[in-house]
């Protein structure tokens, strides 16, 4: 107890500057990975940029949280990386670049960058490999993940468990298929008297059998023309309450009387209604297998990274 008292009051004296008061910096081993050693300040220097949006009393409270988040990431990092070099992981500059930016983007400035890493004693040069590491760690990681989860052999009985276990989250919402055409109205009573014609002489082709998608590409002026006027799976609540009300009031097949709004006046089409209840197992099935895959994978990925753990003899010193 005494030593964690130690380990936090040195790092409150790190977490100085982004307080607001000076103190003299004090460094010491957090943990080791082999002979390879983490200093507090390796710690502070990855953790500065979520201090710096933190109040005083946030740092007081959280920051110990936070500092022992990042150890155990940069337990793991090094680990990773380590692994990332003997795999001959490969990474661009782009991709670090990338991470730098993502970096200097919570901050206010690039001046408050640059006085953050003078603060961690750190050249951009230096900040540079660090990121380098980190991002073949990261690939490394996400590499082995992906690996494993390719090699989960999913059997028809545990899909069909997760189905029956998790009935509710395969409950599907009331769904219309909607098509639309949509003609602009000047604002002008003749105008709207033309937009209205030409509508009432669609919906007359339509009655006849024509197609409504071909007739959206030819004559529909809204953003769904290029699509044949497909606007989608709508669900209740994703459209006006006026379209709402025409939308789920029409029959599969059907196509709605002219509707007018503000900007216009239009036409749906429901083509296809799916009535609220549960997805059937089929349907369910696709969503099931990703979820079943990366459960396989996060727990062997946790075996695999308690066992390097070992073998890379790791000590924390709090």
């Amino acid at each position: 107890m005494f030593l964690r008292m130690r380990v936090w009051a040195g790092l409150l004296l790190l977490l100085a500057p982004a307080l607001g008061t000076s103190a003299e910096t004090v460094d010491a081993i957090v943990a080791t990975v082999d002979t390879e050693v983490i200093l507090r300040s390796d710690i502070m220097a990855e953790i500065r940029p979520v201090l710096a949006g933190m109040t005083g009393s946030q740092v007081e409270s959280e920051g110990e949280a936070v500092f022992d988040e990042a150890l155990e990431q940069a337990i793991e990092q090094k680990i990773l990386y380590r692994e990332g070099i003997l795999n001959d992981i490969k990474i661009t500059d782009e991709q670090v670049e990338e991470r730098i930016k993502g970096i200097r983007d919570r901050y206010a400035s690039e001046e408050a960058f640059l006085d953050a890493l003078r603060d961690a004693g750190e050249t951009m040069s230096d900040f540079r490999e660090r990121i380098r590491k980190q991002t073949i760690a990261l690939s490394m990681g996400i590499s082995k993940r992906r690996y494993l989860e390719r090699d989960a052999v999913i059997s028809e009985a545990e899909l069909a468990q997760y189905y029956q276990d998790n009935e509710e989250r395969f409950q599907k919402p009331e769904r219309v298929k909607l098509y639309r055409i949509f003609l602009r109205i000047d604002g002008t009573e003749a105008g709207r008297a033309k937009t209205l014609a030409r509508l009432e002489t669609l919906r007359e082709e339509l009655a006849l059998g024509a197609d409504f998608s071909a007739l959206a590409k030819e004559h529909s002026e809204g953003p769904f023309a290029e699509e044949g006027g497909f606007a989608g799976w709508i669900e209740r609540g994703d459209l006006q309450q006026q379209l709402e009300e025409v939308t789920f009031g029409l029959g599969a097949g059907d196509v709605s009387p002219i509707i007018e709004t503000e900007t216009g006046m239009m036409l749906l089409l429901a083509a296809e209604k799916v009535e609220a209840g549960l997805a059937s197992f089929d349907e369910a099935r696709t969503e099931i297998e990703p979820i079943l895959r990366e459960d396989y994978g996060t727990e062997r990925y946790k075996r695999w990274m308690a066992e390097l753990r070992k073998r890379s003899r790791v000590r924390k010193y709090q």
